[in-house]
């Protein structure tokens, strides 16, 4: 991998792809250590998703956060700097080795996996990304590439690969086009695995939302939950 940051999705996948083709094993090594961060981040994707915010609000005059829950999914927009390659690689990593043999934590990638908690196919937008995650597809790539199947002696199922490792163009949905044209700069949208469970658990976490949890966040001016999407 060169110095410079990742100009696009395509770049992101070669990266951790041209990883696996040097050692295969690390795929499902990949999957155990996402499993052990979603577990370490059980409940918390809310906080998660406002501290990503925050992260990204330094240089901006009206920090606003909106959730928007609908019957089957939840969707969080804001307007901090826009989410770029570099962001979306970042959300790729959950461990990384120095040279020392020293292991770090990719802090945004751990802290993405908490959304694993309600869903299985996260996506993330700007004007500039339009990625989606998904374990199926994730499987399909992999168990396309040539150097991979050489050293398996089956092929990979779909819960044998990160989620988050490997990004998947998408499509932007009008709302999120919406939203962009209304001054927002990054969206989460999070399809719910389960709607009639996880809807109960997000309302009250959106309720919960008060002085708080701005108070944990100061940063933060506007923070707009909407249950209930019109």
């Amino acid at each position: 991998m060169n110095g410079s940051g990742p100009a696009s999705i395509s770049d992101i996948q070669c990266r951790h792809v041209d990883t696996y083709e040097s050692n295969p094993d690390r795929i499902e090594a990949d999957a155990g250590t996402e499993r052990q961060d979603r577990a370490d981040y059980e409940g918390r994707f809310v906080f998660e998703l406002l501290q990503n915010a925050v992260d990204e609000m330094d240089d901006t005059d009206e920090p606003r956060v909106r959730f928007e829950l609908t019957e089957d999914s939840l969707l969080v927009a804001n307007n901090g700097a826009a989410f770029s390659f570099e962001d979306l690689y970042a959300l790729t990593l959950t461990t990384r080795t120095t040279e020392a043999g020293e292991t770090t934590i990719g802090h945004k990638g751990r802290g993405f996996t908490s959304v694993l908690g309600v869903t299985d196919n996260p996506s993330v937008y700007s004007e500039n990304v339009q990625a989606q995650f998904n374990r199926e597809t994730t499987a399909d790539l992999l168990n396309g590439n040539d150097k991979i199947s050489a050293e398996r002696d089956d092929a990979l199922a779909a819960e044998q690969v990160p989620l988050p490792c490997l990004p998947h163009e998408t499509t932007t949905p009008p709302r999120v086009r919406a939203l962009l044209n209304d001054g927002f700069t990054t969206m989460f949208e999070l399809p719910l695995r389960d709607p009639a469970r996880h809807r109960e658990s997000i309302h009250s976490k959106l309720e919960g939302l008060d002085a708080n949890t701005v108070a944990l966040l100061p940063q933060l001016q506007k923070i707009d939950a909407h249950p209930d999407t019109l």
